[in-house]
């Protein structure tokens, strides 16, 4: 009879999952980047460098919560190549041809500023992922998986090649929820992560239209339209 039970709880807490997302920032507030005055976003051009990280996923996991925010706030996201996942590969040629740039050697403003005018972009944006992952805890009832993101974003004028705003993300995100995927917890991360930056970053334009929030799903699509 234990074995019934057992999984009689397991399907109850799914459906009554415990959820909790603690997240701290540093850096760049929005206020200096307003100071710059910079146009509505759908006159700014923006290239986004692949972010350093210790696995691909989680570097594209979160350059792709960054290019769909640039396109949910009507950015023009640079190289010009249909899709997100197109220009991210055009990206990374750009990178690669960068006679300049170390092998193996994290991004830097300098960098993001040749690559960007490369691109003929206004604005790159280049950062580290530091921590993009999931630990799990395994329980009689059910597993808990805590997530953990430390990641940074840095925003580059291209013409001047300074750092106009930048940001440090670090949080956890712990579940209960039996059947979650570590996968899933990560993308959750990255998405509410960014989304919390492009907010801070919206107050500092002109007004302008933002588009339907970025969802797990969208994330997952551009991680498979880049062959992960």
């Amino acid at each position: 009879m234990l074995r019934p039970v057992r999984c009689l709880w397991a399907t109850a807490l799914v459906l009554v999952c415990s959820l909790a997302w603690g997240i701290e920032r540093e850096g760049s507030s929005w206020t200096d980047l307003q100071k710059l005055k910079p146009p509505p976003p759908s006159e700014i051009s923006v290239i986004v460098l692949p972010f350093w990280a210790k696995g691909q996923t989680q570097s594209e996991m979160v350059r792709g919560a960054v290019l769909l925010n640039l396109r949910r706030h009507g950015f023009k996201v640079v190289p010009d190549s249909g899709t997100l996942s197109g220009a991210a590969r055009a990206t990374d040629k750009l990178v690669d041809q960068d006679r300049l740039r170390e092998p193996g050697a994290r991004p830097d403003r300098q960098l993001a500023a040749r690559v960007g005018k490369a691109a003929s972009a206004a604005w790159a944006i280049y950062g580290e992922v530091e921590e993009l992952r999931t630990d799990v805890s395994h329980g009689f009832f059910a597993d808990r998986k805590t997530g953990t993101i430390d990641a940074r974003l840095v925003l580059v004028s291209v013409e001047t090649g300074d750092i106009i705003y930048w940001t440090r993300v670090k949080g956890t995100w712990g579940s209960k929820v039996y059947a979650r995927k570590a996968g899933s917890i990560e993308r959750k991360m990255a998405q509410d992560a960014v989304a919390a930056v492009f907010e801070d970053i919206g107050k500092a334009l002109p007004a302008h239209e933002v588009g339907p929030e970025v969802s797990q799903d969208d994330i997952q699509k551009y991680i498979q339209d880049m062959g992960l």
